[in-house]
């Protein structure tokens, strides 16, 4: 009988324990960071790009989960920097956020820049998703391969023109002229990424550096040619299309991560509240389909993942840039 009791009392004290466990967690879910009123997320880019579309679809189930309007800001220019000063400068309440990419840590490497770097000034909130970048030429070239491309760059009675459309595409057309020993490249910076594209597919300019997602319908009409993915491994969107790494560019590694960001100062309970919407909403089937529609994959990251992943890269761009000057 005493057997009994025992394992009686050990079986409620059991079930009491589990109910204080599931009690805590219903509470540390009602209770976790949510705005009091709409919330914008600034774009630093013209509407109509990759990281415009995808903050618009984080947008529409933030505000489900949320219950608040959550706006979409478009504030281009300065590569950038005129929407990161938006947030930067914003109360440190949650109520306004900053939607960049790797582009942001290139900043402070820029030639015309001044003022403290924008990253030390923010606090990484969440990976929304992440992309590769791809190595695009014109269709109008007969070079079939990355490598027959170089060669053509480095044979040309003309020089090679770069067309870059933001301070990403300027670092990595330099790093591409200086790795693959291509002379007297010619870079041409151009504003939007519509004009760029244009002049890419009539080879006024020879090849650029891009987000995956605006080259591959031109590419798919044979307009545009991808030569090269830039990340760790092919993408599922171009499976036939070598990375940067297979067509022998050892160092030309590039995901083009869509991340969101808070003021430097913004509490820790906000910051992971927000970071525990954006998992929710990259959950979400019409969040995932949105995202893989770009040729991203949805992540939703922990803010502690993201700033040991942030700090890596900030590291090797530091290393990177004093071999690869932005001139």
């Amino acid at each position: 009988m005493k057997t009994i009791i025992s394992k009686s009392r050990l079986a409620l004290a059991f079930l009491s324990a589990c109910c204080v466990q599931l009690g805590t967690s219903s509470v540390q879910a009602q209770g976790s960071w949510k705005p009091t009123r709409p919330v914008i997320i600034v774009v630093p880019f013209s509407p109509g790009g990759g990281i415009d579309a995808t903050a618009r679809a984080a947008a529409k189930q933030l505000s489900v989960i949320w219950g608040q309007s959550v706006v979409v800001e478009n504030l281009p220019g300065a590569d950038g920097v005129i929407g990161a000063r938006r947030v930067i400068d914003s109360k440190q309440d949650g109520h306004t956020l900053l939607i960049q990419a790797p582009s942001l840590l290139l900043t402070k490497y820029t030639p015309d820049f001044s003022g403290p770097d924008p990253v030390t000034r923010l606090e990484p909130i969440s990976i929304i998703s992440k992309a590769s970048n791809a190595i695009v030429i014109s269709g109008k070239l007969g070079a079939k391969t990355l490598p027959e491309f170089i060669q053509y760059c480095r044979t040309s009675a003309t020089p090679c023109s770069f067309a870059t459309g933001d301070v990403t595409g300027k670092f990595f057309s330099q790093k591409l002229i200086v790795e693959a020993g291509i002379p007297n490249a010619i870079l041409v910076n151009y504003k939007g990424g519509g004009s760029l594209l244009a002049d890419l597919m009539s080879n006024v300019v020879n090849v650029g550096f891009s987000g995956l997602y605006p080259t591959l319908p031109h590419h798919k009409r044979g307009t545009l040619k991808i030569m090269a993915t830039t990340g760790l491994k092919r993408t599922a969107a171009v499976p036939d299309i070598p990375t940067a790494l297979e067509a022998g560019l050892t160092e030309y590694i590039s995901e083009n991560w869509v991340a969101l960001f808070a003021s430097k100062g913004t509490p820790p309970n906000i910051i992971n509240g927000v970071a525990d919407a954006v998992q929710e909403a990259v959950r979400d089937p019409e969040t995932v389909k949105a995202i893989m529609g770009l040729s991203a994959e949805p992540i939703g990251s922990t803010t502690a993942a993201f700033n040991t992943q942030l700090q890596d890269e900030v590291q090797r761009i530091a290393v990177m840039a004093k071999k690869y000057p932005l001139n």
